[in-house]
């Protein structure tokens, strides 16, 4: 098994951008929450869904990202935070914080 094959380790961190940002708005809430260190059921309260949906979310984010563990979505989240805030230095543009701070999908 190669390092990129465990948990996504050794990809840049411009991939962490790309990964993020083609998460589903629904996808990125739930990370947005698990970001915030939240459990499942209050995920589920606060976007009106149930506990299971957000396992499916949860599932379906992690196998998007190519991680294995919630630790490596959060190193994943993280890298996207930080690429992007990088990216955005440059340009005068208002970097990322870490609330609602995901790269989302750029509109045309």
């Amino acid at each position: 098994m190669t390092a990129k094959e465990i948990g996504g380790i050794g990809r840049s961190p411009i991939d962490a951008v790309f990964r993020v940002a083609s998460l589903t708005p629904r996808c990125r809430d739930v990370l947005d929450g698990l970001l915030a260190g939240q459990s499942n059921k209050v995920i589920a309260q606060k976007l009106g869904i149930s506990p299971r949906t957000v396992e499916v979310y949860r599932a379906q984010l992690m196998r998007k990202l190519g991680a294995r563990h919630v630790v490596d979505v959060i190193r994943i989240a993280f890298e996207a935070i930080l690429a992007d805030q990088s990216a955005q230095a440059g340009s005068g543009e208002t970097p990322l914080t870490l609330a609602g701070t995901l790269p989302r999908r750029r509109s045309s």
